[in-house]
């Protein structure tokens, strides 16, 4: 009986843990939250975000619901007067996105896919999509695609 209950308990833990996401993110250069320097994916969860439906145009075109933060509420929650925010990924990849261009007003962090956390095998953990854009054309892709960053790891805020 005691290794059915121990089993059983096992099993219940590791279905949990599978449940909370892993990944940590480093966030540097931030003047409010100050206590945050490495945060695992769930802290995003503090931060307003918004739902809806997406079509990636990395995973063919594919219909899905994001959870995502707009970049003007990353900034409001962790840099209300940073002029921009550099990500870099898991491959040293990084961008630097301008905050106050008309282009930012539809660029948001993902975090969530179909409800649930992004996995490296979905270019998780944070990823930077551009919300309205429908179905891209191939030869359009590098140009609506250049702020596109996967796996993201670190998110700096930069003053000047």
């Amino acid at each position: 009986m005691r290794i059915l209950i121990l089993i059983t308990t096992l099993i219940s833990l590791s279905a949990f843990a599978n449940k909370i996401p892993r990944q940590k993110i480093k966030i540097l250069n931030h003047k409010r939250h100050m206590e945050v320097e490495i945060v695992k994916v769930d802290y995003f969860n503090k931060i307003p975000s918004v739902e809806f439906d997406f079509i990636d145009p990395y995973q063919q075109h594919k219909k899905v619901k994001v959870t995502a933060i707009s970049l003007e509420n990353l900034f409001a929650y962790f840099a209300p007067s940073a002029i921009s925010v550099k990500l870099k990924a898991i491959n040293l990849y990084k961008v630097h996105i301008k905050r106050n261009v008309e282009r930012s007003k539809t660029t948001y962090l993902m975090y969530k896919q179909d409800g649930k956390w992004l996995k490296n095998s979905e270019l998780g953990p944070l990823r930077i999509i551009r919300k309205g854009l429908g179905v891209i054309a191939k030869d359009k892709i590098t140009e609506e695609g250049a702020d596109w960053i996967w796996m993201i790891n670190e998110i700096e805020f930069i003053y000047e």
